[in-house]
């Protein structure tokens, strides 16, 4: 497949999964880049290259390293799944990645008043029942605990509950959300 069509895939996906919280995504076709800005600040950029090269980078804020990124652009770094690395949030260093070929999963966590909020944990049908969504919704759970964080919160789909209560989540309420389009009749 080409950087143009795994670009084009990840907008399609990006569109698909997260319409609403989108405020701006533009395509660059010229530098396959793909740069979506989501209606909290928070800037995700994705960027492929006809040589199988990658990289996926989310900005949360301006602050110093307050990013996380999966990228195999380049060799310089000493680990073991070289050139494939992560770059953690709020670290200088870098870590070993297994991740190769297309993401099938995501999630997003917000620190605000000692809350961690978990958001957006999203895993492509054609890799559900593997426990991805477990394994995305631990990793920002693990990070939480690491920087101080005792609770934690997230909002689920039916689909999705019985996964967060296995996981020692409880249910403490339930919010209905109501929903209007312009040319609707009710």
């Amino acid at each position: 497949m080409s950087a143009i069509s795994k670009v084009l895939e990840a907008k399609t996906i990006f569109e698909q999964l997260f319409d609403k919280e989108i405020k701006l995504l533009t395509l660059n076709q010229d530098s396959r880049k793909l740069h979506i800005i989501l209606n909290d600040g928070i800037e995700v950029y994705i960027i492929y290259n006809d040589h199988g090269e990658y990289g996926y980078n989310v900005l949360f804020s301006k602050l110093d390293f307050d990013r996380c990124r999966f990228d195999n652009y380049d060799d310089q770094w000493d680990v073991d799944s070289r050139p494939h690395h992560f770059h953690p949030r709020k670290k200088a260093e870098v870590e070993s990645s297994k991740m190769i070929g297309n993401p099938v999963a995501s999630s997003v966590v917000c620190y605000e008043t000692g809350v961690a909020g978990i958001y957006n944990v999203t895993t492509l049908e054609e890799a559900r029942d593997k426990g991805i969504g477990t394994a995305i919704t631990l990793a920002p759970l693990h990070e939480a605990k690491k920087l101080g964080y005792e609770i934690a919160i997230l909002h689920s789909s039916e689909m999705a509950l019985n996964m967060y209560k296995q996981m020692g989540f409880k249910e403490y309420c339930t919010i209905e959300w109501f929903m209007w389009q312009p040319g609707s009749k009710e």
